[in-house]
């Protein structure tokens, strides 16, 4: 079976410094979640990307219309929500996503570097045993799996470029050919990090960067942005 995706709009959630002033670092690795009252929020790093500065405060923004406008905001006005989120941990060379499928089983998407392949790996016994990796694709920085009620499980990664895929396998062995959402250029245009939320049974959000957002004034900008993937 053929899957059609609709990709929305992308979605400023906040702007920061330009590329130029900060560098690499700042305004990467946006997180989305949905509290219990239904907002939504994206929490991502406005500080360097090194070891020395994971745990230090974080950006918070929050929508109240599903991603439709957001608001910059502090992590105290929203109780209980740094547990949600976790801690942002330094890039290593194998981070690893892990999805359920409906067959019971589970698979794992393996980054193995920027600019290198990503890969794929099945276990059938609750994750005891797993299956020798299969190239899944030729990137894959930060991948991300999401299962959809409609039956669609999503996969996003990206660097160079940005990508999602599609699969109605219910074992997570065979995949759509990807959609490309941005072009693998130099100099790169984001960090390509990113995550998925489920929003409906048919519709996921993204969160992620793009280092070349105008503001009003026609500033480019490093931004943290969110569009929505339909699938049809």
């Amino acid at each position: 079976m053929s899957v059609k995706l609709r990709f929305g709009d992308p979605v400023v959630v906040d702007q920061g410094p330009t590329l130029e002033e900060v560098g690499w670092g700042p305004y990467q690795f946006p997180a989305i979640r949905r509290l219990d009252d239904g907002r939504i929020v994206v929490r991502y790093d406005i500080v360097n990307d090194s070891t020395e500065d994971y745990g230090l405060e974080k950006g918070w923004s929050v929508s109240e219309d599903e991603g439709k406008s957001w608001r910059r905001v502090t992590a105290e006005e929203l109780p209980r929500i740094k547990a949600r989120f976790g801690t942002v941990l330094p890039s290593g060379k194998c981070i690893r996503e892990i999805c359920f499928m409906p067959d019971g089983s589970m698979i794992t998407l393996l980054r193995t570097g920027s600019d290198l392949p990503s890969y794929l790996a099945r276990s059938t016994d609750g994750g005891h045993s797993w299956t020798k990796p299969v190239k899944f694709d030729k990137c894959g920085v930060l991948p991300m799996l999401l299962h959809l009620k409609c039956g669609v499980t999503l996969a996003s990664y990206g660097r160079p470029g940005r990508y999602i895929r599609a699969t109605t396998d219910p074992s997570g062995l065979e995949w759509e050919k990807p959609y490309m959402l941005d072009p693998p250029v130099f100099p790169r245009r984001s960090c390509y990090y990113h995550e998925m939320l489920e929003i409906d049974e048919r519709t996921a959000m993204l969160a992620y960067t793009d280092f070349h957002v105008k503001d009003r004034n026609g500033t480019e900008r490093k931004s943290i942005l969110v569009r929505t993937i339909h699938v049809e």
